[in-house]
């Protein structure tokens, strides 16, 4: 599967593949929505051997950012690519935690994408390890103009 990020040589610290200390969050179109695969490590520790959740807040913004973009540019019949018309930015995040989540594990991120019709979205995901429910979280977005970053 292809990801969203190929093309883009960003430096953002969630999604940027150019930034060697950044997360490098990637997302995926599946049939279940848009996916994100992490791998956390021990530079991301919060508690002895717990992934730091705020982390994973951080990639929840940019995950769903991609993904509400993509979603709207699928919509309109374009193709995302560098440089983007327009992109989503996030203006909140509500983020609940079940369980935390071991270092060194594999998370998914499944991100549900509605689109406003103006030019907000909201995200909903679901965070989880193997099968397990870890956290869920919705983010509020709205589209803007990527030449001026302008609401």
């Amino acid at each position: 599967m292809e990801h969203l990020q190929n093309g883009f040589a960003w430096h953002c610290y969630g999604c940027g593949q150019c930034n060697e200390r950044g997360l490098k969050a990637r997302t995926v179109k599946t049939r279940d929505g848009y996916l994100c695969q992490w791998h956390p490590g021990d530079e991301h520790v919060a508690h002895p051997g717990k992934t730091h959740h705020g982390l994973i807040t951080t990639i929840c913004f940019c995950h769903g950012a991609w993904a509400a973009t993509a979603e709207r540019y699928h919509l309109e019949g374009k193709t995302i690519e560098d440089p983007l018309e327009y992109f989503y930015v996030n203006r909140s995040i509500n983020y609940e935690i079940d369980k935390p989540i071991a270092v060194n594990s594999s998370v998914s991120i499944l991100a549900d994408v509605s689109l406003g019709a103006d030019d907000t979205a909201r995200v909903g995901f679901e965070i989880r390890v193997d099968r397990d429910l870890c956290a869920v979280a919705e983010t509020t977005l709205v589209r803007v103009h990527a030449t001026t970053m302008a609401f």
